[in-house]
């Protein structure tokens, strides 16, 4: 797969995936299945494996065929995109093991062998100490950060990478309560925020109808209201657009941006 560097030209994108393409269609030697490959401005392999290339450099067919068989690029990445693989694996053996819903160690720690270790302890504790009871919705996010914490968004239960497995343990048992209040808070809170987003669809045939983060769930509950009220007299001017509860009236390249307290 392939992703882009913000602020790159779609024409000068299309051009060097076109002399990729052509490349893999008359050399069916070369694999990248797999492969992760960001078009950029610079050489280099990113902790978690993807390859991001300078993009300028590969002006035709003959420069992807040069690099893609110069350099070690592909070998490097496939061995740290194995790596994340394992530490994958682990993550749904630690969330088995202590009952919860998942376990999730963000890009900035997943490729290190601190997290792979603190992973391995962890299970061995939690192993020992069994699953814990009635914490099936329980998520725990490992990163690099210094405080054990309840996140006060969703309830995940934050790890640091760097803390001994049986002080996460007894924090993840003591905290439990307010993490599952949190967690249930959140998800309650995700469903009223889909009800709302389907009902403003349906009544005024917006294609996407969305929340931007600076906006709370109960000022996106005032603002949907009040459009659902006013439905009938708004249809003629809002079918399939793309809409998003803002702080402020603007239009940007992919949306019409509202006020959540907008002016009738």
């Amino acid at each position: 797969s392939k992703t882009v560097s913000e602020e790159t030209p779609a024409e000068d994108v299309s051009a060097c995936l076109g002399h990729l393409v052509k490349l893999l269609d008359s050399d069916t030697t070369i694999n990248l299945r797999g492969v992760k490959i960001t078009l950029d401005h610079c050489f280099k392999v990113s902790p978690v494996g993807v390859i991001h290339v300078d993009m300028r450099e590969l002006s035709d067919v003959e420069a992807w065929a040069a690099y893609l068989s110069s350099t070690g690029d592909l070998a490097v990445a496939k061995e740290k995109r194995t790596f994340v693989e394992k530490i994958r694996c682990s993550e749904e053996d630690l969330a088995s093991a202590l009952g919860i819903s998942s376990v999730h160690c963000t890009s900035a720690v997943a490729h290190s062998r601190q997290c792979e270790a603190f992973l391995g302890s962890l299970l061995q504790a939690a192993g020992r100490a069994g699953p814990l009871s009635s914490a099936k919705p329980i998520k725990v996010v490992v990163e690099a950060c210094d405080d054990l914490a309840i996140s006060e968004t969703d309830g995940s239960v934050v790890l640091p990478v760097s803390a001994g497995a049986e002080e996460a343990l007894s924090f993840l048992r003591a905290n439990l309560t307010d993490a599952l209040l949190t967690t249930m808070k959140y998800d309650k809170e995700l469903k009223e925020l889909d009800r709302l987003k389907c009902l403003v669809r349906s009544r005024l045939k917006i294609r996407i109808y969305s929340k931007d983060k600076s906006v709370t769930l109960h000022e996106f509950r005032q603002c949907s209201n009040r459009l659902v009220r006013m439905s009938k007299s708004l249809l003629p001017y809002t079918e399939g657009l793309n809409v998003r509860v803002s702080d402020a009236n603007r239009m940007s390249d992919t949306s019409v941006d509202i006020a959540w307290n907008f002016a009738a």
